[in-house]
């Protein structure tokens, strides 16, 4: 099969009807490719011959003596004006001096350019001025351009010889005329190709009647599906150019078929053309219609039927794009292929799999055109049906709320359901949540309409909870469509739909790392795992996502299909009982906030990639936390090497390299640590850590330690960058969730978001929870009725202390949540002063002091200690770290049993002397 490409030269071609379609095509629709076709083999080597114009500018420029099928059908001789005025042709002839005169030219003006072609067979003769085309028919029964070899002599009126060509075996070639001395005769071409013009010489080429021949460099082949079932085989072609390039009778060859484009084909700057080998079946694969099409529908002609049309072997073949004069403009070589020649250099592009779509890969916006393999991307397995989203950036100005499971997940997603009105789209990995489905099923009660995506394989199979609740919902009116559904044999165009979003209103988006389950979004006050997630209120935003979510869920797809419900009961699951005190609560921005869209498959490893352009970013710090992060990616090699590093973790580690500081959160659940698995956390947090050893990086990776913590596991799939950057998405950073799933997230540039889900990291990140240490500092004067100053300023806590709660009266309520507070005690006696505070990771601890408060004694004057000549006292201070009454968490309600209340005893007795000596001088004044 393989040929070099002198043998493209041998290709069959299906010629242009030059009779009836002719004049037909003048005034009909452009149709999309004309095939050609050849099983016979000739001499292709081309002969160049050196002519003197003629003096008149007339000359023969093109012509056609062996077509594809009847020889009448499709020979023709083209002459063409090369002067710079017109030229009439009147009573001017044509013969192949084998019987008299072929052709008389009738009264026929040729403006400079013009071109007359004049077809053996019979026809009417036309003229189309847009083309600057003379159409003219000799009306012959048998063909004057033999196989074997034949001349062609053009006379003017007077029978004077103003241009001569010859072909072929001499001994059937007559001698040109003696006024235009000796010339060459012309080699054999392949059956199907004409003899052009150009300049001086002449060369094979695609027949081009009516035009000039053209080269059309520049266009190039942008994307390849070279191994599809039924027929699905396509390449795209786009014109990188900034003008218009004129594609008429230029082809596409395997090297045996061939399919030329009819003419009048333009290429618009920018334009992408997509030629399929089926038309339907290219339907069926990505609902759109190609532009040109071998056989089935297109947008340019209903049905197409080739003799001959390239095609691709699955194991490898190559593709080219040619000019009319057969140069080639470009060229795809690919699998076992071997070919190296014109339009390509060194190895064949590797391909993996049927359906496969092979992409010409861009830098800064330009493709890339070194002619080898190297300007192909075949790392991403892109198939057909593919959504190609490029990304979505925005500006909102609304609410934008962050939460996170389990803390208050379930209350967030519940808020914005409840607020819905029209409409509300939601695609999920699993959905299994009675309580969110109980909240759409309201909904739907209200007329909300709701359109439901899920995958319907996920790994270990739909559970029996999701296809009742499903059921449940579609019999309550919500539209349910499944992804790549079990027991359905289609060619799926994603591994998994791991998408988790919510569109409500067409206004406000969800996007979370957390499927609808018990686990990942779990009722509030109870555990589960740790996930991300964030409410955006953008109408733009909400339209962005609409249109991801409504182009996966129609079911239009081969691989998507309407759920089919089963009769299930009503779906109740009793409220759990409270088993924890969440910690962190919604918290909503107003601030302007900077969106980005992340969309996987179609944006990853890209030179646009959101998320590898967020890493890049990075200047000071970056915060990851992820439920998996794979070291390696591919396949392990027979000698237990690896071929690449996760190319995302190495963006991690070139930040570091840049300065910055680097911490990694990895999921500890065991199915994440295997021993036996040389590729999973714990091997990403060893080589981490010592990289950053071994380079002395800001690095460091820890895998959580969730018995610590109020969850159960990191599920989370985020970045916090540089203190203003969030990622919140469903992507997990092994190689299939970037390449090959359906995977959405969403970057939040939000100093005020960036923050929470800092502190949200800072708590995860703790291995050990040290509570906070109260410390109570009391000042004053300990009698009935006198102001006494509390403060708890000298508090110690590793984490910010975000709650103060003083008890005064010893009744269980809280008396004041300030740090400091002043108090006074209206009876004598001990009096119990507690002191709880809580620091930014709810942990909790608290204090005692033991406060002994003395009646004044009236009228005494007595001296002692602490006197001043006004009569005035020192103040008094105690603490409770004085005391010894710091109590743990676990110790509530114990008490300081030291007795260091004599203190307060100490400084009281001056205050009675000085009483007794008031009382003392007054009695003396009395006598």
């Amino acid at each position: 099969m393989k040929k070099t490409m002198i043998a493209i030269l041998i290709i069959a071609l299906t010629m242009i009807n030059l009779c009836g379609t002719a004049v037909n095509s003048a005034a009909a629709d452009v149709a999309p490719i004309q095939i050609m076709d050849s099983s016979t083999t000739t001499n292709t080597t081309t002969s160049s011959i050196s002519t003197t114009n003629s003096s008149s500018g007339i000359i023969i420029s093109e012509f056609l003596y062996n077509p594809l099928g009847l020889e009448l059908d499709g020979e023709f001789i083209e002459l063409q004006n090369t002067g710079a005025t017109p030229r009439n042709i009147l009573n001017w002839t044509l013969s192949d001096q084998d019987g008299g005169v072929d052709m008389v030219f009738q009264n026929i003006t040729l403006a400079p350019g013009e071109f007359a072609v004049v077809h053996v067979n019979c026809g009417v003769s036309y003229h189309n001025a847009s083309e600057g085309s003379w159409y003219l028919f000799m009306n012959k029964t048998s063909s004057i351009l033999t196989g074997s070899g034949d001349d062609i002599l053009l006379q003017n009126s007077t029978g004077y010889p103003m241009d001569f060509i010859s072909y072929g075996d001499g001994s059937s070639v007559d001698l040109p005329p003696m006024e235009l001395g000796q010339r060459s005769n012309l080699s054999f071409i392949s059956e199907g190709y004409s003899y052009v013009k150009e300049g001086s010489e002449w060369s094979q080429s695609l027949p081009t009647p009516g035009s000039s021949s053209r080269n059309i460099g520049g266009v190039l082949i942008t994307a390849v599906c070279p191994d599809a079932k039924l027929g699905g085989e396509f390449i795209q072609i786009m014109n990188p150019t900034n003008g218009s390039i004129d594609l008429s009778m230029c082809g596409i060859t395997d090297g045996e078929g061939l399919a030329v484009f009819e003419k009048g084909t333009m290429i618009l700057p920018g334009e992408v053309m997509t030629i399929a080998d089926n038309g339907t079946r290219y339907y069926e694969m990505t609902l759109q219609y190609p532009e040109f099409s071998y056989t089935g529908i297109s947008t340019m002609d209903s049905l197409s039927v080739p003799k001959s049309s390239p095609t691709m072997a699955n194991d490898g073949d190559e593709i080219f794009l040619v000019s009319t004069g057969l140069d080639v403009a470009d060229a795809f070589v690919f699998g076992d292929s071997t070919h190296s020649g014109e339009g390509w250099i060194g190895p064949a592009v590797e391909v993996d799999g049927s359906y496969q779509i092979v992409k010409r890969m861009m830098i800064n916006g330009t493709y890339l055109d070194s002619n080898s393999s190297l300007d192909w991307d075949t790392y991403k397995v892109i198939k057909a049906g593919q959504s190609s989203a490029t990304s979505g950036y925005f500006q909102t100005s609304g609410h934008t709320t962050a939460f996170v499971s389990p803390d208050c997940s379930m209350d967030a997603i519940i808020d914005v359901i409840e607020n819905a009105k029209v409409c509300i789209s939601l695609n999920l990995y699993e959905f299994t949540d009675a309580h969110l489905a109980t909240s759409l099923r309201d909904a739907l009660s209200r007329g909300v309409d709701v359109r439901i995506l899920v995958d319907g394989s996920p790994v270990g199979g739909m559970p029996d909870a999701e296809e009742e609740l499903l059921s449940w919902l579609v019999l309550a009116g919500a539209d349910v469509h499944t992804q790549n559904p079990s027991g359905v044999k289609v060619e799926t165009r994603y591994n998994f739909n791991h998408a988790k979003y919510m569109v409500a209103d067409n206004s406000t988006t969800i996007v979370m790392t957390e499927n609808w389950k018990k686990s990942g979004v779990p009722v509030p006050g109870t555990t589960g795992n740790r996930g991300w997630g964030i409410a955006i209120e953008n109408d733009d935003l909400a339209d962005y996502f609409s249109q991801i979510f409504y182009n996966d869920w129609k079911a239009d797809w081969e691989d998507v299909c309407e759920f089919e419900p089963n009769v299930v009961s009503d779906i109740y699951e009793p409220i759990k009982e409270k088993t924890l005190e969440p910690i962190f609560e919604q918290q909503t921005s107003i601030s302007t906030s900077n969106v980005t869209a992340v969309i996987y498959p179609d944006m990853s490893l890209t030179p646009e990639d959101p998320l590898m352009k967020l890493i890049s970013s990075a200047e000071d710090a970056i915060l990851a936390e992820q439920f998996y992060i794979d070291l390696h990616w591919g396949k392990r090699n027979a000698d237990g090497t690896w071929p690449q590093l996760n190319p995302y973790l190495t963006a991690l580690i070139d930040a570091a390299r840049r300065g910055c500081s680097v911490k990694v959160l990895l999921d500890s659940s065991d199915y994440n640590i295997k021993f036996e698995d040389y590729n999973d956390n714990d091997d990403t947090v060893a080589y981490l850590n010592s990289l950053a050893e071994a380079e002395d990086l800001d690095i460091e990776a820890r895998l959580v330690r969730s018995g610590t913590h109020i969850f159960t596991k990191v599920h989370t799939k985020g970045l916090v960058v540089d203190d203003s950057k969030t990622l919140i998405s469903s992507i997990n950073w092994n190689e299939n969730s970037c390449t090959r799933n359906r995977e959405v997230g969403i970057i939040v540039e939000n100093d005020e978001i960036a923050e929470y889900f800092t502190r949200v990291f800072g708590y995860d990140w703790k291995d050990e929870m040290d509570k906070p240490i109260p410390v109570i500092v009391a000042t004053g004067i300990f009698m009935t009725n006198m102001t006494i100053n509390f403060s708890a300023s000298s508090s110690i806590s590793e984490h910010e202390i975000s709650n103060y709660s003083w008890d005064m009266d010893s009744d269980g309520i809280a008396d004041s949540f300030n740090m400091n507070i002043t108090w006074a005690f209206s009876e004598p006696g001990d009096h119990n002063v507690t002191l709880a505070i809580s620091d930014i990771y709810g942990n909790i601890n608290h204090t005692y002091l033991i406060v002994k408060i003395e009646a004044p004694v009236n009228d005494l004057d007595i001296s002692g200690p602490g006197q001043d000549q006004t009569g005035s006292m020192e103040e008094t201070t105690l603490t409770s770290e004085d005391q010894n009454t710091t109590g743990s968490m676990d110790d509530v309600g114990a008490r300081n049993t030291g007795d260091d209340s004599h203190l307060a005893i100490l400084y009281v007795l001056p205050l009675l002397v000085l009483i007794g000596s008031v009382v003392w001088r007054k009695l003396r004044k009395s006598d």
